[in-house]
């Protein structure tokens, strides 16, 4: 794989695929950063996920190039058979139940059309964003099992095509805005998060490179794009 080099889930989509007219659907859209790219960028934009929390937020946001959202999980998607271009899973494979992701895997491949590319964007248990995520929310085991799921459906319904790595960096202003950014994902995460909160504040000003806009932590991220055939 090739050396990571810095860059936002936006910019590596875009330069992995021609998403231009395409239609694409963004699995674990979440605050919808990433649907708002593409959509920008000239695709047409589903982004689907089954938080209701991030539902009503990113609702609430102005359009930026006629992107609409739907509340769904990855496992059943409300669509029909090869009726999209392009299937989406950035940072977010791994937050489907791990007896789920191959079905949600499958459900990508039954939607995609012939010759549609399914893009997923994981990252990996390393960097100092690890380091500080794992201090209440150790994600290893779960990251593992979706490469898993990765590697199945390269093996028996669609064809990989590229496998590389790129390096993100999150910034985030203070402890508290990193815990209500990780609680508004998942709120599981409260009471674990302020159990450790001491732990947290620790590797947090110790790993994060302080910026203008806050404390800075990389992630490296490990793509894979696959074709259906």
């Amino acid at each position: 794989m090739n050396q990571p080099r810095n860059k936002t889930p936006g910019e590596v989509i875009a330069e992995t695929l021609d998403i231009v007219g395409k239609k694409v659907i963004d699995v674990g859209s979440g605050e919808g950063t990433v649907t708002r790219a593409m959509a920008k960028a000239g695709a047409h934009v589903i982004g689907v996920d089954p938080n209701p929390k991030q539902m009503e937020k990113v609702l609430a946001m102005e359009p930026v190039g006629g992107e609409t959202y739907i509340e769904a999980p990855g496992e059943h998607l409300p669509f029909p058979d090869a009726s999209a271009d392009i299937v989406v899973y950035n940072n977010s494979l791994h937050h489907v139940p791990v007896e789920n992701q191959r079905k949600a895997l499958e459900e990508a491949t039954r939607v995609l059309k012939s010759g549609g590319y399914l893009f997923i964007a994981e990252p990996l248990a390393e960097g100092s964003g690890q380091e500080l995520a794992k201090v209440f929310n150790d994600e290893s085991s779960i990251r593992a099992k979706a490469y898993d799921a990765i590697k199945h459906i390269a093996a028996t319904q669609l064809k990989q095509t590229k496998e590389f790595l790129y390096s993100k960096t999150n910034i985030h202003k203070s402890v508290e805005a990193f815990r209500e950014h990780s609680v508004r994902r998942d709120p599981k995460r409260g009471p674990k998060f302020d159990a450790n909160v001491d732990k947290i504040r620790q590797v947090f000003e110790t790993l994060g490179k302080k910026t203008e806009d806050g404390y800075a932590f990389d992630q490296p991220i490990r793509v894979n794009l696959l074709v259906k055939e």
